[in-house]
């Protein structure tokens, strides 16, 4: 279930005439609430080419899309849309999975197995470990 406070208006008809500020609000509330209801339902990482048709959710995972969520649960906790302690809640299990998750020398791969943990290899010559990926999910950006 959504938080109440995360819902974030619909855009008015007239959206060329919203505030600045207003119009900055919806868009943060819906990153927020993109990587809050679109999280893996057990690893709570960020789903990649998440259907939003009603098709089968699938288990693969972003590394760099991950750091994002983090950063976008930590703001949504600053402005007030989350209570902390859900956030923390979901935090710590993002971490806890991802310690457990498999790793090429403490390097992350661009994709793993929202239930496993195992690597899930963007090419067929892929030998799992992604610097660009692993950096993303360090510094909280996609």
């Amino acid at each position: 279930m959504i938080p109440s406070t995360l819902q974030a208006p619909d855009l008015p008809a007239n959206v060329h005439k919203v505030d600045e500020d207003a119009l900055l609000d919806i868009v943060q509330r819906q990153a927020a609430r993109y990587f809050w209801e679109g999280a893996h339902p057990v690893s709570g990482l960020a789903r990649d080419r998440q259907k939003t048709t009603g098709a089968p959710a699938n288990d693969l995972v972003a590394i760099g899309g991950s750091g994002f969520g983090m950063l976008a649960i930590i703001v949504a906790v600053e402005r007030g849309w989350i209570d902390r302690t859900a956030a923390l809640s979901r935090l710590q299990g993002m971490l806890d999975f991802l310690e457990s998750s498999q790793r090429y020398h403490g390097v992350f791969p661009r994709f793993i197995n929202g239930r496993t943990g195992a690597t899930i290899p963007f090419r067929r010559k892929d030998d799992g470990a992604d610097l660009v990926e692993t950096t993303f999910l360090f510094q909280g950006r996609p």
